[in-house]
């Protein structure tokens, strides 16, 4: 959008800041899942190798940003729960 006719929109961009005592999730989708499924060949539905990579993945997330209190995994994406605010400050 930079150098772009829309540039000006940035004008009208508000901070959205997060209430205290509220809970944040993100959900984390994957990116070229079938390609990579595929690469490591995965067998469906649910391959042991690729559930254990989503939660290897998650636990080290829950390791690095202590304020994630929640993690599940479904399809090709998993979400965590995390309290505010050290996970969107670093």
């Amino acid at each position: 959008m930079a150098n772009s006719r829309y540039a000006y929109v940035r004008n009208f961009e508000l901070p959205d800041p997060l209430l205290p005592g509220c809970f944040l999730v993100c959900r984390l989708d994957g990116h070229s899942f079938h390609r990579f499924s595929e690469e490591h060949a995965f067998t469906k539905p649910n391959d042991e190798r690729a559930l254990q990579l989503m939660d290897h993945a998650a636990k080290d997330l829950m390791t690095k940003f202590k304020d994630i209190v929640l993690g599940f995994g479904e399809s090709d994406e998993f979400r965590q729960a995390s309290r505010c605010p050290s996970l969107y400050t670093t």
